[in-house]
């Protein structure tokens, strides 16, 4: 049997039923509100000479540029709280007329799916007059007020959402409205957010701001399991929290013995895709359904298609795989094949502890996990989770587990290292013999031992060190894009949003040879390194680019006779007149006709 990509050949394949209903087409979405805590402190400018209520904006319009892009079913909206309505009364008419806004909460942006129009008004206000924003600010404190507003307008949208997060923005951590009853209601109207299922993220502005003062507990009140962590997201993060958030891989069972614990395995964050090809018709432009299918590898004659030759398509229950064992074949059916993978209960078994190596695991094949406390474990089972996290740190040790993720995927072992930071564990998976590279042959030269002491000497050793240090870098994963995802993401958003062509941004993976040459400028590095290190290094001589003056260019243009030139020769005369230089010989001596045709 074979699978043909394109078959010139008739393919019989059976019609679809539809029993009842016709199919109903199922969206996954999203539903993201900002809140922003109007206070005088939002128009407090930064180090950057820039004020956080423009920064709020800011990652707002972009969190909504990402999810334009990405053609997505998401839903989004903004809110402003502690506002003096009155002054934009009829600039903001209220967002539903059977529910009014409450007195000091304005609904800047309705809560409703993305669309460029959104992203236009939100751009148009950050571009705006700041001094008439400045005007809104009031002293009568409505945060409790602000999220019962929150928890109707998700109850007010009859749609099913994957995930439903209010992101609360704020420069105060520890409000002080005129009225003390305020304190009470926001800690009972946080706890609204609970019986909704709704996760409430609190976001705090300014270096100074105090997470533990009054909003630690307000977001336990909420159920948000981000409150018992210990490192909080900032603004800066917010974006990439949301348009690459991470994912729940699994939802687990930690079994030590007799002993149960709810455990949620998670990836650090979803990495972008790339776009990918679609097929689409060239007469009516539309996308067209790819199909795949097993044919038989004879053709057989139909009589009804006067002797058109016709291939049949194979059911693929009927496939089975086949595999040598004693020089005989034994076939198995799909569904042995995996059954043979199923030898483990799903969750993660502990099977023993090593000491926890200075380094972390080198013998990595695939990115590592994050192993936490799942939200709904019970106390007794958080407080034994957090007591083996802090006794494996002191006495540094590292777990080897057994891991089945799925019922139908074959168990794995890998390391479970403790991370205090994140109350959880690093899970590294540990390889088979056969996925780890033997290199030893490799580097069998670069051993050395009493027998055959290393050709160290100090002065080189001393460079190299050197050059190590002027040469390192701060690694961030933000600093570096993937150049591809990056220029196809504005080619997107210059779609989505109607916007003009935008100029391509810098290749970040690149370094910077201005960079490198001021670094190895400094203390004469660079003539040192090259005479002590690379003074037996034949150097290649550098190829020589020829220039063209203009009273060359002029000669060839004059002559006419491109073809008799060389490559170089063109490459240098197109250069001079600012043409491109890619392509072949004959598209060299097309430019240069059409130069000449045009301008002389």
């Amino acid at each position: 049997m074979t699978a043909p990509t394109q078959p010139k050949s008739q393919l019989k394949l059976p019609e679809p039923h539809h029993y009842g209903n016709e199919p109903i087409e199922f969206s996954f979405r999203v539903g993201n509100l900002f809140i922003l805590d109007f206070t005088p402190k939002m128009f407090t400018k930064n180090e950057f000479d820039v004020t956080y209520f423009h920064q709020c904006l800011d990652t707002y319009l972009s969190v909504l540029k990402k999810k334009l892009s990405a053609n997505s079913e998401d839903w989004m909206g903004l809110i402003l709280c502690n506002v003096n309505k009155d002054l934009v009364a009829d600039e903001y008419p209220p967002d539903d007329e059977n529910d009014p806004e409450p007195k000091n909460v304005l609904t800047l942006q309705k809560f409703q799916p993305v669309k460029r129009e959104m992203y236009m008004d939100i751009a148009k206000i950050r571009n705006g007059d700041i001094d008439h924003f400045k005007q809104l600010c009031s002293d009568d404190y409505s945060i409790s007020e602000a999220f019962l507003h929150a928890t109707r307008t998700y109850n007010r949208v009859k749609k099913i959402m994957a995930s439903r997060k209010v992101y609360f923005l704020t420069c105060e951590d520890n409000p002080e409205p005129s009225e003390p009853q305020e304190l009470h209601s926001i800690r009972i109207n946080a706890k609204g957010f609970k019986d909704l299922a709704i996760r409430l993220h609190v976001i705090g502005l300014g270096d100074q701001w105090n997470y533990d003062l009054f909003f630690k507990e307000i977001e336990e009140i909420s159920e948000n399991l981000a409150a018992r962590q210990f490192r909080r997201v900032d603004l800066n993060e917010l974006e990439d929290n949301i348009t690459h958030k991470s994912f729940v891989a699994a939802n687990l069972r930690l079994r030590i013995q007799s002993l149960k614990i709810k455990v949620t395995i998670q990836a650090f964050s979803r990495p972008p895709r790339p776009m990918t090809k679609i097929t689409a018709s060239k007469a009516t432009n539309e996308p067209l359904d790819k199909y795949t299918w097993w044919t038989f590898d004879d053709m057989f004659d139909d009589e009804e298609n006067d002797g058109e030759e016709v291939r049949f398509a194979q059911n693929p229950y009927e496939i089975k795989r086949a595999q040598n064992y004693g020089g005989r074949k034994i076939l198995f059916t799909p569904e042995e094949v995996r059954g043979l993978r199923h030898v483990h209960e799903q969750g993660i078994d502990f099977l023993g502890f090593k000491p926890m190596p200075d380094r972390g695991p080198m013998e990595q094949i695939s990115n590592p996990y994050f192993l936490g406390c799942h939200s709904q474990a019970s106390k007794g089972q958080i407080e034994f989770f957090a007591v083996l996290l802090s006794k494996m740190i002191e006495k540094k040790l590292m777990a080897v587990c057994c891991i089945t993720t799925r019922k139908l995927a074959p168990p794995r072992l890998a390391y479970l290292i403790p991370y205090v930071e994140y109350g959880g564990f690093y899970l590294f998976r540990i390889p088979f013999k056969h996925e780890a590279r033997d290199i030893d042959e490799v580097t069998d030269k670069y051993f050395f031992d009493d027998e055959n002491p290393a050709p160290i000497n100090e002065e080189k050793l001393g460079l190299m060190k050197n050059l190590v240090k002027k040469l390192s870098v701060k690694y961030d994963v933000t600093m570096f894009q993937n150049p591809k995802s990056q220029r196809q993401q504005i080619v997107l958003e210059n779609l989505a949003l109607d916007l003009p062509p935008q100029e391509l941004p810098a290749d970040t993976t690149v370094p910077s040879m201005e960079d490198i040459t001021d670094r190895l400028s400094q203390g004469n590095l660079y003539d040192r390194l090259q005479n002590v290190i690379c003074t037996n290094v034949p150097l290649a001589p550098s190829a020589k680019v020829i220039r063209a003056d203009d009273e060359y260019v002029k000669e060839v243009l004059e002559a006419g006779d491109f073809a008799r030139l060389t490559n170089d020769k063109l490459k240098a005369v197109l250069r001079a007149l600012n043409l491109s230089i890619q392509g072949k010989k004959q598209d060299f001596v097309n430019r240069l006709e059409e130069y000449k045709a045009t301008n002389l």
